[in-house]
């Protein structure tokens, strides 16, 4: 499938769709992640738009029965049949994210139809995930890149949202640093910065629904957003011949950093090993709520919408592990 004009541009007409769609019960924001200029998705040929519904903690589950009511496919017969409880259960699983894969905005047969990936989470677990990359990073790395607020409940910025979502950008910013050897150049940081969502989902990455790999960075769409926080941590964000100019502290820069398991004498390690050190301590921390969600998207999506993905990460796999001969 292929389009002359495949971007996706966020106007007032694709807000009001995605609220009729996706609004209900709760419903605190809702935002766009991942790439809106070549939205193509890999798998399925689709015009794709990644969302993020964020709502009030005791509202979730009436979200979702809401939804199940008007739009039963979204989900799996595991998910329609389960009664309440059990369905928070699953909620609050893996990443805590339920992801709803591949909804057309309208007929799916025509080439120019926007399809939706929705993942659906409560306010507590996305500001965790924010503050503390507690559930993996699943939510907080893909709001490391550029995104777009598509709903704001009363239309008024969400200052609690937009105060977690800088802190997360200053520990990945931070992490970042601290793996190099000296300043790095614009496109090696923001690169680098996109990756480390991906660090621990060797699996999820390539099957689980609502994930992708990180596609190229757009240096321009990640100016504004770390151009004040390097300005913040005593770096020049004007690079010259592309390059940063200075290095920040490096207790400075690990005082930014979540509790992920690194201790103070990291910093005291030759640079090979520090890098060792906190890209391990990432992929820790997201190893296992991958696994946990791959096999979630598994269970409560529809199937027919999951075999594509199934096929494209089983293959991705074989090759990986199998297919090389290594």
């Amino acid at each position: 499938m292929s389009l002359t004009e495949p971007a996706i541009v966020v106007d007032e007409a694709l807000k009001t769709a995605i609220y009729q769609r996706f609004g209900g019960p709760g419903v605190r924001l809702i935002i766009s992640y991942g790439s809106l200029t070549s939205p193509i998705d890999p798998v399925s040929g689709n015009r794709q738009l990644s969302i993020f519904v964020v709502i009030d903690d005791n509202k979730l589950i009436d979200w979702h029965k809401q939804n199940m009511m008007t739009h039963p496919k979204d989900y799996s017969l595991v998910c329609r049949v389960l009664p309440d409880k059990q369905l928070e259960q699953i909620q609050d699983a893996g990443a805590k994210i339920l992801f709803l894969p591949d909804i057309p905005l309208g007929n799916p047969d025509d080439v120019s139809t926007i399809f939706v990936n929705c993942g659906v989470l409560g306010a507590h677990r996305a500001l965790e995930d924010l503050n503390d990359w507690s559930n993996g990073m699943y939510f907080a790395g893909r709001l490391q890149r550029p995104v777009a607020f598509l709903h704001t409940r009363g239309d008024v910025e969400d200052e609690v949202f937009l105060t977690a979502m800088k802190r997360n950008r200053m520990a990945a910013l931070c992490a970042t640093l601290l793996v190099y050897p000296g300043p790095p150049s614009a496109l090696a940081l923001y690169s680098k910065i996109a990756e480390l969502c991906m660090l621990g989902d060797d699996i999820g990455q390539t099957v689980a629904v609502g994930t992708s790999a990180p596609s190229l960075v757009n240096i321009a769409d990640m100016d504004p957003i770390y151009t004040p926080l390097l300005e913040a941590i005593g770096v020049d964000p004007r690079p010259v011949d592309g390059t940063f100019t200075a290095q920040p502290d490096t207790a400075t820069m690990m005082a930014q950093l979540p509790d992920i398991g690194l201790t103070p004498d990291v910093l005291d390690q030759p640079l090979a090993l520090r890098t060792a050190l906190i890209e391990d301590s990432l992929r820790t921390c997201q190893r296992g709520t991958a696994a946990m969600q791959g096999v979630k998207g598994v269970l409560t999506a529809p199937m027919k919408k999951m075999a594509p993905f199934l096929s494209a990460g089983l293959t991705t796999l074989s090759e990986r592990f199998g297919g090389s001969g290594r």
